[in-house]
């Protein structure tokens, strides 16, 4: 940058020039005269503005600013985004190709539902033994994120978490406390903030489990269950835990709930799914109402003479 003194010399020979042409009206003189001018101004010591941090910064980091440090409000939002970009690619995974998908197919392929054989399931990330239970559904959460935001556009129908039975499931009491555990670290890690494992009528008409903003029908499936049941297996070795978003059933145009079933000559899909579960020997109860406790059919007894699975008080070991 030039000094003071330099400035003041180049306006002299500036003007000296203008003064030596400006005797007549020439294309030099026009020139010097255009010189002398810009000198003035052009080579005027420049003013120091505040350096002026962008609302869009600011209001990403409402923390007070400590003066000469950066912080990473101060990060371009493009590299932000990529930095994004890159974290996201490192924690998912196919969840098409999924272990858990690879194993429901046999449960998927097999059971009397109408719709299992072409739902579009996405699955739990491949099981680390190394790590516990939370730490394996934590593995899935933004998959599980992801399926929400695209359930609409690809038309997905269910996400299903894949759970050792050997250390999950060795009864339908033990695999009912790690479904309350399973589905209280969802809620815990909730990126809504819901609180649906912290309501206290869990267990009672009009609770439904949420996630992300979106609510879910849920159902499990385990080995301890026998072939004559409508959570039967069909052999696989682990136990499942299916989450169907509830805006999923509208792709298929289901019916509303209702008690009463045309056995004799079923009409809507509701009658034929009940009637083909039925006829597999496999039927399950029907109550006489539709307003019941959802709770109560996540994780079923052994039969319907048992009572009620209280998944949601058991004590989680």
């Amino acid at each position: 940058m030039l000094t003071s003194q330099w400035r003041t010399a180049v306006r002299i020979l500036c003007g000296i020039a203008f003064l030596y042409y400006a005797v007549s009206i020439n294309l030099g003189s026009i020139i010097t005269f255009i010189a002398f001018i810009g000198s003035i101004f052009a080579l005027s010591k420049s003013k120091e503005y505040p350096v002026q941090i962008s609302p869009t910064l600011e209001k990403r980091n409402p923390l007070k600013r400590k003066s000469g440090n950066l912080t990473i409000s101060d990060v371009p939002d493009v590299l932000i985004q990529k930095i994004q970009s890159d974290v996201y690619k490192h924690i998912t995974y196919d969840p098409e190709l999924a272990e858990s998908v690879e194993n429901f197919q046999s449960i998927q392929q097999n059971t009397e539902c109408i719709f299992a054989k072409r739902a579009k399931i996405w699955g739990s990330a491949n099981w680390n033994v190394n790590l516990t239970l939370e730490g394996n559904v934590l593995k899935s959460v933004p998959m599980l994120m992801t399926f929400i935001q695209l359930c609409p556009t690809l038309g997905l129908d269910g996400f299903v978490f894949e759970l050792p039975t050997s250390k999950y499931g060795k009864t339908v009491e033990h695999f009912g406390q790690s479904v309350r555990k399973l589905l209280t670290i969802l809620s815990d890690n909730d990126p809504s903030h819901g609180d649906s494992m912290k309501e206290p009528n869990i267990g009672k008409t009009g609770w439904v489990f949420k996630f992300y903003n979106h609510t879910f029908f849920i159902t499990t499936f385990g080995p301890f269950y026998s072939e004559n049941h409508s959570r039967y297996g069909f052999e696989s070795e682990n136990c499942f835990v299916l989450l169907q978003p509830e805006l999923s059933f509208a792709h298929h145009d289901l019916p509303p709930d209702t008690p009463e079933t045309k056995w004799e000559t079923p009409e809507t899909i509701r009658d034929k799914i009940r009637v083909a579960y039925r006829d597999a020997g496999r039927g399950y109860h029907i109550r006489d109402t539709v307003v019941y406790p959802m709770a109560h059919d996540i994780v079923k007894p052994l039969t319907d003479k048992d009572d009620v699975i209280t998944w949601w008080e058991l004590k989680i070991n």
